[in-house]
């Protein structure tokens, strides 16, 4: 009780000496001003983009991904890797070129600016997709201002051209499973033209060893016949050859000569099969081009990624440490010294 009361009394006498604290005050404010004049605060100029991905698209983009070589396995990892290549080529050397080729067309004092300095001067802040923030930091506003309109302008230029890149990558992707499962499709079919061929083959050649004039049996017509009508299409020569085929109780010679009528019509689908596979191939090399073509120009990005200006607002600029903050800090920096000073006094005596 007594120490409550002493301390009671200290702070009443302390009270009642406010010039001393409003001098104290003063100074610090002093400080605060100093400071803010001897270490000039950067201004800090700002604008916001709008990053989005239409998740409805996301999944044509994952089978192109995949066939890239890159895994994920879920859609959330598919956006942390869109927001990741997006802020990667944010701040990429040739986007920052062309930002400091427009500044320096507009204003001679970014001549003596080099790329890596103009990125000391710009960030990009982010947590996840929706607006992002892009923030130039120099000495002078003006130049702040210039800067991040210029990065702004580029970043969604060539953002934009690598989405259109990403897109494209896709429709080529399309092309090439297209191509790919018709070459499949044909490579089958000649599989069987030539299997074909070769059973016929063989069984001319046992055919050959029967007395031309003895009828085939029945299982053995039934045999060709099932062997050719596997293969055997809609239309001329098909149904010229289908409607020629031997009837039964004939002699082995009409078969021998079917067969020998048959054969070329094989001979030229294999030929013209294989030429088709020969141009499949082709097509889908050049394809395969123009798909890792377009990949390396999308540059990871998705053609489901979205990039827009917020507005066309200019630039918001400010002083990152204002004049006002400076005295308010100054003020309460040099009260704090007043109250650590009157504490020591109190405690000796």
């Amino acid at each position: 009780m007594k120490y409550e009361t002493y301390l009671r009394d200290e702070l009443l006498k302390a009270t009642h000496r406010w010039p001393m604290i409003f001098l104290f005050g003063i100074l610090g404010s002093l400080v605060g001003f100093a400071a803010a004049y001897l270490w000039p605060s950067p201004y800090r100029a700002t604008k916001e983009l709008y990053i989005g991905i239409e998740v409805q698209n996301a999944m044509s983009d994952a089978d192109v991904l995949r066939y890239s070589g890159v895994q994920y396995s879920n859609i959330n990892d598919f956006k942390n890797w869109q927001m990741a290549n997006l802020n990667t080529m944010i701040t990429m050397q040739p986007v920052l070129e062309e930002t400091l080729d427009i500044l320096q067309e507009g204003d001679s004092y970014w001549q003596g600016v080099t790329w890596q300095e103009l990125k000391e001067m710009l960030h990009v802040y982010w947590r996840n997709a929706g607006k992002w923030q892009l923030v130039a930091e120099t000495q002078d506003a003006l130049r702040a201002v210039q800067a991040v309109t210029a990065w702004e302008s580029v970043v969604v230029q060539t953002a934009q051209r690598a989405i259109d890149a990403g897109l494209q990558a896709l429709v080529h992707f399309k092309e090439l499973n297209t191509l790919i499962t018709e070459q499949r499709e044909v490579e089958t079919r000649l599989q069987k033209v030539e299997s074909v061929y070769a059973a016929l083959w063989s069984w001319q050649e046992n055919l050959s060893t029967l007395p031309e004039s003895a009828p085939l049996s029945e299982t053995d017509r039934l045999s060709i016949w099932n062997l050719v009508l596997s293969i055997a299409m809609q239309g001329n020569p098909w149904e010229t050859h289908l409607a020629s085929f031997p009837q039964s109780s004939a002699p082995v010679s009409h078969y021998l000569q079917w067969i020998q009528e048959v054969k070329p019509v094989l001979e030229v689908e294999a030929f013209t099969l294989k030429s088709l596979i020969a141009s499949l191939r082709q097509q889908q090399s050049e394809v395969e081009q123009a798909f890792s073509e377009a990949s390396q120009q999308s540059l990871g990005l998705s053609a489901s990624l979205r990039l827009e200006k917020v507005g066309d607002q200019p630039a918001q600029v400010r002083a990152v440490r204002p004049i006002g903050a400076m005295l308010l800090a100054g003020c309460t920096l040099g009260l704090l010294t007043w109250m650590f000073l009157w504490l020591i006094q109190t405690n000796l005596r």
